[in-house]
Order: C-alpha cells, then structure tokens, then sequence
C-alpha cells in the first residue's frame, strides 16, 4: 500500500469538453458545465468552519475572487449567465459569488475534520488483495472457521497492520480515517472490522456458504468470483468475460445458511422465486444486518463537526424542533451538512449511523430558518417512528408520519417555500 497522503481538491477548475444540450419552449440552448466548480466551494466552506486565520485572509479572498471571476469569463465567452449553468454549478456560483469577504471567521480551538480532506492511494487495492486471500483460504482450508485458529491468527495481525498503517498517515495529515473519501473510507472500515477475529470468522463462513453454491453452479456458471464488502448494495452481479463477479453485502455475513444459498442462486441468476427474493430483502431489514452496518460505521473515528453552516446551525434548529415537538425527549443525532448543492433530496436520516444530513442548499440566507428546521423535524420523524415493513416492502411515509409531520407550525409555509424553490424534503 502507498504510504503517502495527497491533499484535498485542487481549485484549478474549467469547463466540460463535452457540452450537454436541454430544450428550453422548443429552443436548443447549450448547457456548459464547469468541472472543479462544486469542488471549489466545498474547500472553501471547510475553510470557513475551520477559520480563516490572518495569514490565510489574502489567499482565501483571492481564491473565492478568481473563482467568481472565472465564472463570469466562461459565461460572457459563451454568451451565457451564471444562472444557465446546471444546478450543482449555479448552487456552487451563488454560494461563492454570495460570501461576505470582510468579516471572516477567526480558527477555534476545535479544529473541523471533514470528509475527503486526506487522500491515500493504495486502499482499495489493498482490500482487492485481501479478497482474495480470503478466497484462497475458503477454498484450502474447509471450515468451521474458529478465532483460535492459526489462520485467522495469522490474517487479523496482518490486517490490524495495514489499519495501523492508514491510521498512521491520517494522523500525520492530522487528521482521522473519518476524513478519509467515502470509497477509502469504507475500505478502512471494512479492513478494521475484520481485524476482529468474531467478525473474520463469521466473514469466512458466509463466504464458503456462498462460494459452494457457486462451485455447485460450475456447470452452468462457467466461471465466477465473490467478495463480501459493506456495499451501497445488497448484492451485485457483474458478467466480464462470461465470468460472474458477484458483490454481496457485509450485512449478510450472520445470515442463516439458507439466505445465503438464496442469495447466491439469485445473484448467479438460477432463480428468480419471489420467496427467495423476500427472504433476502426481509434479512436485509433485520437487527443483525442492519448491526454489522453500525459496527462498521464505528470502525472509523466519526466526524467532527456541529453542523454549523455558514448562514444556519443545525445544532441550534435541533434544540429548538426537539424543545417545540418533542418535548426534548429525542437523543441528539449527528448531524451535518452534505457537500453537494441538491434540488429534490433536501435531508436524509440514516438509522444504521443516527445522522440527520441536510442539503448544503438550505445553508443560505435567503432561506428562513423555519424551512432548516422543519427539515430536520422531517427526519426525527423517521428516528422516532421507524419504518413500517408491508409485505417484505418498507414503508416510511405512511399516513401516521404525514398526520404528525403536519403538526408543524408552519408546515404550509415550508411545504410552499420547498416547492416553489423546486426543493422538496426526502
């Protein structure tokens, strides 16, 4: 694995060379987009939470100027406005173009980590290396897999090496694997978690059951390859070659045999029985699966931060809605801003990690306050009424959590100021 860090995103930014096309009352207009633009602004927000010490006022005064400037030169060369550009990018421009540059905020003494602030190479390949020693242990060495073998012994050493390395060169970037980008973070997390030899063990044995499934497939499946990494998916099947490479879950490393075999048969395409099917999306919504998900998360240092934006505090928004509806009962989640200016999505609440994220886009001055905080009320709705599960289906929104979430004082006003901006909640 490489062992040097790389810094964040370079301000250097400019147009796409490839421009896209939308119809606007049956014109063509071209539409340019800017790369490196949304990337600007994240570092400078970062900048902003962190403090801009008197050192730094010039240079970051300088780089949001240029930006804007830049801007405006590839608009006027392209016989555009600012307000032309996709969404990201005018989000991005009015963020910048916005800023007050006189009054900067001073560094306080608890300095914000943010994601994607380090960067090291060789992660991801090292995980890919580790799939396939774990292969070759499944199929030399038939289970049950103990943690008192010399084996997992010899694995889970090597593994908490490579963790100690990474988290090595995060600290010598000052910084935690937290701010790690998500795809390297998740590799970080995945390497640590199995450097527990409980979780190694229970890794190997979800890993054979599906890797005899598959040797059973031999005759049909001409050839195939699995990896069980914590995935954005369920499952995945991808066909290179006519070979199969299947993707599976870290969730399913505790599912019964079973769902297991289930998964796999689906994944290789044997079947397409809608009892397997729900056996597998019914585990998936399971306390055990959903418990690896949370182990996971904790494996890397969670990130610092208030959620203190530049023009709203999410803390405060919090205190007040949890005061107001729910008599301050609710347990304060995480919460942050995401990094990308979105029109449709304006908040999400994640159950496996208790973490409100609302909308960079709400983090304005033209937005009042009540629309951040019926938006966080939106998501302690989803904290503490849960999911319904209708027929192997989840069910967030159902009429219960409408009822309540217009017991917002000012629901019609948001639900108006959402819309009309062509913002809606999740």
């Amino acid at each position: 694995m490489a062992t040097r860090p790389t810094g964040g995103t370079d301000f250097s930014f400019g147009t796409q060379d490839d421009l896209c096309y939308t119809r606007t009352m049956g014109i063509r207009r071209r539409q340019i987009k800017i790369r490196g633009l949304v990337s600007v602004m994240n570092r400078v927000r970062d900048q902003l939470r962190a403090g801009i010490s008197p050192e730094e006022e010039a240079d970051f005064r300088a780089t949001v100027r240029d930006a804007v400037r830049t801007v405006h030169n590839i608009c006027r060369a392209n016989r555009i406005t600012p307000g032309d550009l996709p969404t990201p990018s005018s989000k991005a421009y009015a963020y910048l173009s916005g800023l007050d540059l006189g009054d900067l905020p001073r560094p306080t003494r608890d300095q914000i980590v943010t994601e994607n602030s380090v960067r090291i190479s060789g992660i991801l390949t090292t995980c890919r290396r580790y799939h396939r020693k774990l292969s070759d242990v499944v199929t030399s060495e038939p289970g049950p897999y103990k943690v008192t073998s010399p084996t997992i012994h010899r694995l889970t050493c090597a593994l908490k090496t490579e963790v100690s390395a990474i988290a090595g060169l995060c600290e010598d970037a000052g910084a935690t694997p937290a701010a790690l980008p998500v795809r390297s973070r998740r590799g970080y997390q995945w390497l640590n978690f199995l450097s527990d030899a409980h979780n190694l063990t229970h890794h190997l044995r979800a890993l054979a059951v599906l890797e005899k499934v598959g040797t059973q497939a031999q005759g049909t499946v001409p050839d195939h390859s699995i990896e069980i990494f914590p995935a954005s998916v369920l499952y995945r099947t991808k066909v290179v070659k006519r070979a199969h490479q299947i993707l599976v879950n870290e969730g399913f490393i505790d599912a019964p045999g079973q769902v297991l075999r289930a998964l796999m048969r689906v994944a290789l395409g044997q079947t397409k029985d809608d009892g397997a099917l729900r056996s597998i999306k019914s585990y998936a919504m399971s306390k055990s699966f959903l418990s690896v998900g949370a182990a996971l998360q904790k494996t890397a240092d969670t990130l610092s931060g208030d959620g203190k934006g530049h023009h709203h505090d999410l803390a405060a928004a919090f205190q007040r809605v949890n005061l107001n509806y729910f008599g301050g009962a609710v347990d304060a989640p995480r919460l942050i801003w995401n990094r990308r200016p979105t029109t449709r999505k304006m908040g999400h609440y994640d159950v496996t990690q208790d973490t409100v994220m609302v909308s960079m886009s709400l983090d304005n001055a033209d937005v009042p306050a009540y629309v951040v905080e019926f938006v966080v009320y939106h998501e302690l709705l989803h904290k503490t009424m849960g999911t319904k599960v209708v027929n192997g289906r989840r069910h967030s929104h159902t009429s219960a959590f409408r009822e309540a979430e217009r017991a917002f004082k000012q629901y019609s006003e948001a639900q108006t100021f959402l819309t009309s901006s062509n913002l809606t909640r999740t």
